[in-house]
């Protein structure tokens, strides 16, 4: 038996090792993707920048109705590029600060919902600039909702189960489980 977990014991470092090779190869791929983001929001807008100058001080014209919308593409290229590097520092951060206090999976769960909330806050505030009133906006979001749970109950379900099984921990990373004649 004490080899058993002897070997048990083997299995499990190896696995924390590959986790923990795991996790810092998703930690790069996360920060560029954080900076690629940053770098296509920053190019839209230079180069949208470029052609209102262009417009202001030189002969090429643009239609009035364009350049009456261009505070509100500039508007948008700003708060995207905004958000995109406050969503680059808070993931660092909170990688950083909570390395060794909370386990990997929920570090990435949390991360990702601090990422969503605030690309939900831009675009909710885009559309508000853009004249939508919150009574259509609860409506637009009760609608999608519903079509979003209706066609896909059977993913969001499997999502729900997944956060139980991250949150209670039933059993853990490397435990020895036995479901009728299978083992591992």
């Amino acid at each position: 038996m004490k080899e058993h977990f002897a070997k048990f014991r083997q299995i499990d470092a190896k696995f924390k090792q590959k986790l923990d090779e795991r996790y810092q190869r998703l930690k790069t791929l996360r920060s560029r993707g954080a900076n690629k983001r940053i770098l296509f929001f920053v190019s839209i807008l230079l180069l949208y920048l470029a052609v209102l100058y262009a417009h202001d001080f030189t002969t090429f014209q643009l239609p009035e109705a364009l350049i009456r919308s261009s505070t509100l593409i500039l508007t948008i290229l700003i708060i995207f590029t905004v958000i995109s590097v406050i969503v680059r520092l808070v993931e660092t951060r909170f990688f950083r600060f909570f390395e060794n206090e909370i386990e990997i999976e929920k570090r990435l769960f949390y991360t990702k919902l601090i990422t969503f909330a605030m690309y939900l806050f831009a675009i909710l505030y885009i559309l508000r600039s853009l004249g939508v009133s919150f009574s259509n906006l609860t409506l637009i979001a009760g609608l999608i909702t519903t079509a979003f749970a209706i066609s896909l109950r059977h993913v969001i379900v499997s999502y729900f189960t997944w956060m139980i099984l991250l949150f209670k921990r039933p059993f853990r990373i490397g435990d020895f489980l036995k479901i009728g004649d299978d083992e591992g």
